[in-house]
This record gives structure tokens, C-alpha cells and sequence, in this order.
């Protein structure tokens, strides 16, 4: 009698294991009415099973998905495409462990949690293989990943990070969104993704991620959703091997581009800089700003001001939004000289704007530089206290001397030539000047710690000397106030 009740209890477990991982999975094993065919939940036909355990979890995910390769045109959305499956699975996995850890037969509940988690870890591994492969993709899709600028990545998985990105990216809530909208991410997809290719193809996966929300965010205005885009770049480069990734990919260094309006338009990193509502000989994306200040005279001073804190909040946002991404990219030493190098480039393109008049098809927006000038600036904050020794000893005057990353010659203020030289050097201390900078260096230097000697060429600008990045970050920042309209 104790063995028959035994058996028939692992029989109610194995059951309401079954059950649970049919809900997951979105699969039935139970024939549906001819009326109720291809409808939700799918029919496991080949399956060959009466339950589903741990052991079958994977061909059960495969008879599901195989079913999307079979979808036509007119029944395709990005909310019912194999990712979207997929991440749903994830998402009702980590519901139920949630349950699970609440039953009160601990052991079955332990188990129970092992085959859910397995259960995620496959629904991660054929993400990778979907976007990576093309795997059970219909061709609908696959024709249209073949269009220029577009991937299976930017078509399939990026619609549901910017629905956790408008919000708070990778931290979204477990419930769907919008009717018709893309599911977004549960907490951990993507970590999880990242975990399992970093060495089998993360950057497949990575790249065309970054380079549509590179997309997403051009034409967009300050009043657009810039968040989406943005906030999805900072919570991605919190990763370090997705910051490596991206330090890498073809398209990130700005040195050899044609100029600084190519550098804005064209870099990986120069759409997300270039939000603005100042002027430019390009628009400035929509929705325009200028339809706030339409008909002025009809407006009250409340109105006026109201449109001008939305705008300034807007690029406060943008601008702590690039900050925390350029900061969070800064922490891997291996990116941190190809993040300091495209500040340096992008600066070292738009040298011609300080000229009284400068070609502004050549070079970046006013907009552009502010939103640099900015982020280099928040970056300084944490030496810039004089009375803090060891941060400010390592600022070189040798970096101004033809040591750093751009050139400073023709910056008057700074580098005095002709004549004149004595009588000006001696207005001001003879501080700066070329003879003395190098006087000045030879005492900073010795106690100044340097990064890798091994960066890349400065062309156009300093010799490229290694300096610490707190010289870097400080000259740079000053460059870049030179340059714009700060």
C-alpha cells in the first residue's frame, strides 16, 4: 500500500511538472478540436510523449520554434517572431521558479527549479543561434535583415531592448507590453546572452545591436525618444566585453574620417552626441524644436519658459545619459585609450571651428561639440579640486607641448610665437609658452604615471606621448571648450 501511494504521488509530481513546463513552453500534449488548430498553445504532434520532463524540454523547444519557419508574410509582427517566443519562455521560466521556491515539498521544488532553469539556458542558447544562424526564421524576415543597415539582430531583438530601454533599460518589468508591442527583456535575459557567447560569437550578436541603436537615434530631437536608444547604450556598455566589443567594431575610431560633420554622422558613437536644439545647416530631427516657439507673440511668458525647461531637461538627460555610458566603457583598461582617442579624434576634425568662420558643412554641429564638451567635463569633476595633489599632480603641461593629442599651435591664448613673445610671456608668468612649457614638464613629468606607451598616431594633432588619463581628460576637456559654444 506505501508503494502504491508512492508511485502515485511521483505520478501527481511528474504531472504538475508536465503542466508547468507545457505553460512555459506554450505547447500542449493533448490534441486540439479541428476548429482550434493553429491556435495557441502548439500542438507537440511528433513529440511522442504522454508528459514532458526535463529530458524532452529541448526537442519540445525546437518542435515549437520549427513551426515559426512555416509563418507567412501577412502573420508576421515582431511580437510573434521566434526571439519573441523566446524571450517569453525565458520570462515564464523565472516566473515559475519564483513559485516553485514557495512549494512545500522542498525536494520536488528543488528539482522543479533545476529543469526551469535549464529551460531558460535553452531559451538563451537558440536566441543566440536564431540571430547568429538564421534558424527558424521565416524568410520574410530574413529578406528583410538583408536590407542596408539592417540585421536579424536589429530587426528581431532590438525592438524589445528599446521597450526596456524607455523605461529602465535591462531592468524591466515581467509583464507584457502593449498590446502588439514587443515583450521587453525579463531581468537577466541579456547578461545571460552575454555570458553564454562571450567566446562563441558575441559579437555578432553585439554589433549590429550598437549599430541599430546608432540608427534609432539619428533624426531624433530632443523632444523625440532619444531615451530608448540612449539608455539602451548605457545599460550595454555596463558590460565590459560588450564595451570591448564595441571599442572593436569597424566604424567606432573616428581618425579616418573625411571631417568633423562625417565624425558626427558617421562614427559609431557621433549620432548619440549630436542631440541638440541649437542651429545647425541640417535639421536638428523631429519633432522639431521650433514648433514650440510658434506664434510667440500669442504666447504667455509661462508658456515661453515652460518650452525652455522641457528643452533643457531633455539635454540634461541626454548628456548624464552619454556620461554614465562613456564612464561605465571607461572602466575596461583596453577601451579606455579607444574612448580617450575618438574624443581626441572628434576634437582633432572639428579644429576648424575655431576659426571667426569656419565651412560648417565640414564640421560638427554646435550641438555635437556641447554635448562633448559636456560629458569630457562630467568627467573631469573628480580632479578637479587643485588642493587634491596626487589627482592634480599628474596634469603635465608637456601634453600642451606637442606631447598630446591635438594640436595646440594655433590656440593664441595658450602658445605665443613672433613678436612679442618675451613681453607677452612676461603678462602672464611666461607659464605657458613652448620654451617654458617644456621647463614646466620636465619637473611634472617624472612623478606623472603613464597609460601604455602603445597608442595609436595622433595625426594632425600632438605627437601622441603617453600621459595618464587625468592629463588627457583635463586638456581634451579644455580643447573641447575651445571649440564650442559653451
Amino acid at each position: 500500500l506505501s508503494w502504491d501511494m508512492a508511485s502515485d504521488a511521483q505520478s501527481k509530481l511528474a504531472a504538475h511538472t508536465s503542466l508547468i513546463l507545457c505553460k512555459v513552453l506554450d505547447v500542449t500534449l493533448t490534441a486540439p478540436e479541428p476548429s482550434a488548430l493553429g491556435s495557441s498553445p502548439f500542438f507537440l504532434a511528433d513529440l511522442g510523449a504522454t508528459l514532458l520532463d526535463a529530458s524532452c524540454v529541448e526537442s519540445a523547444l525546437t518542435d515549437r520554434l520549427s513551426a515559426f519557419e512555416d509563418m507567412q508574410a501577412a502573420t508576421t509582427s515582431t511580437s510573434s517572431s521566434p526571439i519573441a517566443y523566446l524571450v517569453a519562455v525565458y520570462r515564464r521560466a523565472l516566473e515559475e521558479e519564483r513559485r516553485a521556491s514557495n512549494l512545500k515539498d522542498k525536494e520536488f521544488a528543488e528539482t522543479l527549479v533545476k529543469t526551469l532553469a535549464e529551460t531558460r539556458q535553452y531559451a538563451i542558447s537558440y536566441t543566440g543561434m536564431v540571430l547568429q544562424h538564421s534558424m527558424f526564421v521565416p524568410a520574410v524576415w530574413q529578406e528583410e535583415a538583408k536590407k542596408p543597415k539592417s540585421s536579424l539582430v536589429s530587426v528581431l531583438l532590438l525592438p524589445h531592448m528599446l521597450s526596456a530601454g524607455s523605461a529602465a533599460p535591462g531592468l524591466a518589468s515581467m509583464a507584457t507590453d502593449a498590446a502588439g508591442a514587443p515583450e521587453p527583456l525579463p531581468h537577466g535575459f541579456f547578461d545571460a546572452l552575454c555570458v553564454r557567447f562571450v567566446e562563441d560569437g558575441l559579437e555578432d550578436i553585439v554589433r549590429p545591436l550598437l549599430w541599430g541603436l546608432n540608427e534609432k537615434v539619428q533624426g531624433v530631437s530632443p523632444l523625440g525618444d532619444f531615451r530608448g536608444p540612449t539608455g539602451t547604450l548605457a545599460h550595454l556598455l555596463e558590460n565590459k566585453a560588450i564595451a570591448a566589443v564595441m571599442a572593436s567594431t569597424e566604424g567606432f575610431d573616428a581618425a579616418n574620417v573625411r571631417d568633423g560633420r562625417a565624425v558626427e554622422n558617421e562614427s559609431l558613437l557621433g549620432p548619440f552626441f549630436k542631440l541638440s536644439c541649437l542651429p545647425d545647416v541640417f535639421w536638428n530631427g523631429q519633432p522639431s524644436v521650433t514648433d514650440l516657439f510658434v506664434n510667440l507673440s500669442n504666447q504667455t511668458p509661462a508658456a515661453i519658459r515652460a518650452s525652455v525647461n522641457l528643452l533643457r531637461a531633455a539635454l540634461v538627460d541626454a548628456q548624464e545619459t552619454l556620461f554614465r555610458a562613456v564612464r561605465s566603457a571607461l572602466r575596461e583598461t583596453t577601451v579606455r585609450e579607444r574612448i580617450v582617442a575618438w574624443f581626441a579624434s572628434a576634437l582633432r576634425h572639428n579644429a576648424g571651428r575655431a576659426k571667426m568662420q569656419f565651412e560648417k558643412y565640414l564640421y560638427g554641429s554646435h550641438g555635437f561639440i556641447v554635448n562633448v564638451a559636456a560629458v569630457l567635463l562630467k568627467l573631469c569633476m573628480p580632479f578637479m579640486n587643485p588642493d587634491d595633489g596626487k589627482a592634480f599632480a599628474r596634469i603635465s603641461p608637456a601634453w600642451i607641448d606637442g606631447g598630446g593629442r591635438v594640436d595646440w599651435s594655433e590656440v593664441t591664448k595658450l602658445v605665443m610665437s613672433g613678436q612679442g613673445d618675451d613681453e607677452d610671456a612676461s603678462a602672464v608668468g611666461g607659464a605657458l609658452s613652448p620654451g617654458t612649457v617644456s621647463a614646466a614638464a620636465a619637473a611634472t613629468t617624472q612623478n606623472t604615471p603613464t597609460a601604455p606607451s602603445d597608442r595609436p598616431g595622433t595625426a594632425g594633432g600632438g605627437g601622441g606621448g603617453s600621459f595618464h588619463f587625468i592629463c588627457d581628460c583635463f586638456f581634451l576637456t579644455g580643447y573641447a571648450l575651445h571649440l564650442g559654444v559653451v
